[in-house]
């Protein structure tokens, strides 16, 4: 876990190092940056008001923030963030 800087607001960023794969996402108290691991589905049955955005790669932070978001929560999409936006362009859209 390491906190990140971008554009002068802060992130936490988290690595989940499992046996044989490592998980990696981007968080702040807007909502949260992530690969396909986790699911769109779930949060949004069990956590519906929770923003988060999940991108095609993410082997590094700086994949998290280059991919391509490819879904997102509908509490996300109010927000403005789409399918195709890059995932650093997601992440300062979940801070509207």
């Amino acid at each position: 876990m390491k906190t990140m800087q971008l554009h002068g607001e802060y992130f936490i960023a988290v690595t989940i190092r499992l046996p044989h794969n490592e998980i990696r996402l981007i968080t702040s108290t807007h909502g949260i940056l992530c690969t396909a691991q986790f699911s769109v589905s779930f949060t949004q049955e069990h956590r519906s008001q929770c923003v988060m955005a999940i991108v095609e790669q993410g082997d590094s932070f700086e994949e998290l923030l280059e991919s391509q978001i490819i879904s997102c929560t509908a509490a996300a999409a109010a927000k403005g963030i789409t399918v195709g936006m890059s995932g650093e362009e997601a992440l300062f859209g979940m801070f509207s």
